[in-house]
């Protein structure tokens, strides 16, 4: 059984983090002219407790992590050159405040959030 696997299973859940081949090569590619290099793990964290989990563990087992916000990327930042983790940033969506002081969500985003919590 792969131990890294395990671990990182327990830090975010079972069904948020993947070694499947057929997710693996979704993740190995970008939008642009880069070669793909294949991703040892997608990890999907839904809280900043477990994007720290996750990093701790890779660098105590010397695995490189590469984030991954939005998706559309083509200048190859989110190709995993030296495989590791692709740390998928799509569950942490939620407005946890807005202060107007740094960038952040688009201000539809923003909106929509007020709308829904008043």
């Amino acid at each position: 059984m792969d131990q890294v696997f395990d671990k990182l299973a327990e830090i975010v859940g079972k069904e948020y983090v993947s070694n499947r081949s057929e997710e693996l090569f979704i993740y190995s590619r970008d939008m642009g002219t880069m070669p793909p290099h294949k991703p040892d793990y997608i990890v999907l964290p839904a809280s900043t407790s477990e994007v720290q989990k996750v990093i701790l563990l890779a660098n105590q087992e010397k695995i490189p992590v590469v984030p991954m916000g939005g998706g559309l990327v083509l200048s190859a930042l989110t190709v995993p050159l030296k495989g590791g983790i692709v740390l998928d940033m799509k569950r942490m969506h939620h407005i946890l405040e807005v202060n107007g002081q740094a960038p952040g969500p688009s201000p539809k985003k923003i909106s929509a959030s007020q709308a829904l919590h008043p």
